[in-house]
């Protein structure tokens, strides 16, 4: 009885995640030209009984298409003390490999690898003819219709996933855009994911950016759609998207990234991050490797060493990445198309069109009535989707007893799943804010997932066999996710929402010192249109020497002893303040796994105003007890 009641509620929150108007449409046009200096520090430091050590790393290479260019200028890549070798080589999928080797390993190897790249986002209009299914695969791109153990394409769960989400297109971008779409709505993203291929991915329905990849890949593939996985480095310079009177600021973490290339007849190879854009890449983005999946792209940043029988221990290796924007021209230009509280998903224009088929997505603004009409003849991409999700919403409920098999109402693949679904992992999530709550009672809730303590300088990577007594280490895909919110100059305000009366005990945000001195509290205030208002009470005051400066984030516990508050139900904001010269970040989670698309935002110390949005959701836990 209590599996079943925690099943039926979880479900009940499934009908919010699946429901297609959760995904928020940004159609996005402009320009984006930087130069960048790019700098990656590596130190390997040996431990006894170790032999024949080896580093590699690949070159980036110039890369050009419709929407993202990249151009390498300078590479230089040095080691401290001087390998005993050093080989060079291009693998077959045209990625240039550098291994360095020492037979007797010193106690402390250092690497320096930089370049200078030029990189052009160009978000013009985009026109593409190619239809689908698609008529023609040449023979050099048809490998990257291949299954995998990561990428599962030729799995029946994937394959007809990938039937039911093109079911009604004609266009190739049209396919690629359903596919996309759901991804980016359907995996919660965590740090530190279990397994990273396709099927667990979508059993579990979270993942870091290789199960986005390889999620993507595989229904992409299994449509006939080639796909190769691109792995690389991403940096945390912030962009903004105007958008009429706001801003939304767009960012990525600093560290190691995993996306996708999609190949379409007539425009080449198009990089998508399936995450948060479609049909082009920002210039925060720097291309490495590419392969058919994340277990061929190696190369970069691998570490192999054969030891001693009586040896142990593994080497300790830590990375460090700089990056100084040289030059910096961003101007961009948003118009949200549809509305919802889930995920954003960032488009240019498109105009696809085949024969009498013709796909402008995600909306088209700059149609013409004449197009806007012909449009209108075709089965849109969106009632597809539609159809999809409803269906997918009918079979859950059917496969776990909550409403009746009907010939009208055939439950989707997924409903098939019943060992392991999205389902379970809400639950398992802690996300409670719309299941069914106790009448009264303690209760805890939030955006609660985080990798606490973790020290990202050295992430936990484990050390596999390779074969005849050697061992490797892959490059880390962990990537501190964290906001510095105690700038003199800017406020930050977080979004939650409570479905019953509660009597406030605590609120906790995931936060790392690393110095200076004086006070946070938090302000918790009412919802006045979408952003925070009056403040309705405020917590006791939390020194700064009373948190930690050792690596990683935990929770920071905000009480509201002295300040209890009745909430009735509906929304409301954490605003973070601060006095003195505190150093501290806020962690986050990319996406919005529990809140709505805006519900994070910031604004100017003195500006009255909170109009900016945020492209992420952070890290918080609300404690307290429901009232009847």
């Amino acid at each position: 009885m209590k599996i079943r009641m925690l099943l039926t509620a979880t479900l009940l929150m499934l009908i919010l995640s699946a429901n297609p108007g959760w995904t928020e449409y940004i159609t996005v046009n402009g320009d984006m030209n930087s130069k960048i200096h790019f700098e990656l520090e590596k130190t390997v430091t040996d431990v006894a009984g170790l032999q024949n050590l080896s580093l590699a790393f690949v070159v980036p290479e110039t890369f050009a298409s419709p929407s993202y260019k990249q151009d390498v200028r300078g590479f230089n890549l040095k080691f401290t003390p001087p390998p005993a070798d050093r080989k060079t080589r291009t693998d077959a999928r045209g990625n240039k490999v550098i291994t360095a080797i020492w037979k007797t390993p010193p106690r402390s190897i250092d690497v320096r690898l930089s370049f200078d790249v030029v990189n052009i986002t160009r978000l013009e209009k985009i026109d593409t003819t190619d239809p689908f299914p698609l008529e023609k695969v040449p023979g050099n791109v048809s490998y990257y219709l291949q299954a995998t153990d990561q990428v599962q394409a030729n799995d029946t769960r994937i394959k007809e996933l990938a039937a039911e989400l093109v079911a009604d297109v004609h266009t190739e971008f049209a396919a690629v855009q359903q596919i996309i779409t759901f991804v980016v709505d359907y995996i919660s993203y965590v740090t530190i994911p279990e397994k990273y291929d396709a099927i667990s991915t979508l059993s579990t329905g979270r993942g870091n950016c290789q199960n986005f990849s390889h999620l993507s890949a595989a229904l992409l593939r299994a449509a006939g759609i080639p796909v190769r996985i691109v792995n690389g480095f991403t940096l945390n310079k912030p962009l903004d998207i105007k958008r009429e009177n706001a801003l939304l600021t767009y960012k990525m973490a600093k560290g190691r990234h995993s996306w996708i290339e999609v190949w379409f007849p007539d425009l080449g190879w198009i990089p998508f991050d399936s995450q948060q854009t479609a049909m082009f890449v920002v210039n925060r983005f720097i291309r490495i490797e590419t392969g058919i999946d994340n277990d061929e792209t190696v190369n970069d940043g691998l570490v192999r060493w054969s030891r001693t029988g009586s040896a142990k221990q593994e080497p300790s290796i830590r990375e460090e990445i700089h990056a100084d924007f040289l030059d910096d021209q961003v101007v961009l230009q948003g118009r949200k198309e549809a509305a919802g509280p889930k995920s954003f998903l960032l488009f240019p224009f498109i105009k696809a069109e085949t024969g009498r088929n013709k796909t402008i997505s995600p909306s088209s603004p700059a149609a013409s009535a004449s197009e806007a009409k012909e449009v209108a003849k075709t089965p849109s991409p969106e009632s597809g989707k539609s159809n999809f999700f409803s269906n997918l919403w009918t079979g859950i409920k059917v496969a776990f007893g909550m409403e009746e098999d009907t010939e009208s109402a055939k439950p989707s693949f997924l409903s098939r799943l019943k060992e392991k679904t999205k389902v379970a992992f809400k639950a398992e999530q802690g996300s409670i804010e719309e299941v069914p709550l106790p009448e009264q009672g303690p209760i805890m809730f939030g955006n609660v997932e985080f990798p606490e303590n973790l020290d990202f300088a050295f992430p936990p990577v484990p050390a596999v066999p390779a074969g005849d007594g050697n061992f490797e280490k892959t490059r880390s895909f962990l990537v501190e996710t964290a906001e510095f919110v105690t700038s003199k100059r800017t406020q930050y305000a977080q979004a939650f929402v409570i479905s019953k009366p509660l009597m406030l005990d605590k609120v906790s945000l995931a936060l790392h010192k690393f110095g200076g001195d004086g006070q946070l509290w938090i302000d918790v205030c009412r919802d006045e249109n979408g952003k925070p208002g009056e403040v309705i009470t405020t917590s006791e005051m939390i020194p700064l020497e009373s948190l930690s400066e050792k690596p990683g984030y935990r929770w920071t516990d905000f009480a509201f002893q002295r300040n209890k508050t009745d909430m009735a139900m509906g929304n409301y904001w954490i605003k973070l303040g601060f006095e003195g010269s505190p150093v501290v970040n806020w962690f986050y989670t990319y996406g919005k796994p529990v809140g709505v698309a805006e519900g994070t935002r910031y604004k100017g110390i003195f500006d009255q105003d909170w109009s900016n949005a945020l492209n992420f959701e952070f890290n918080y836990r609300i404690t307290g007890v429901l009232k009847k």
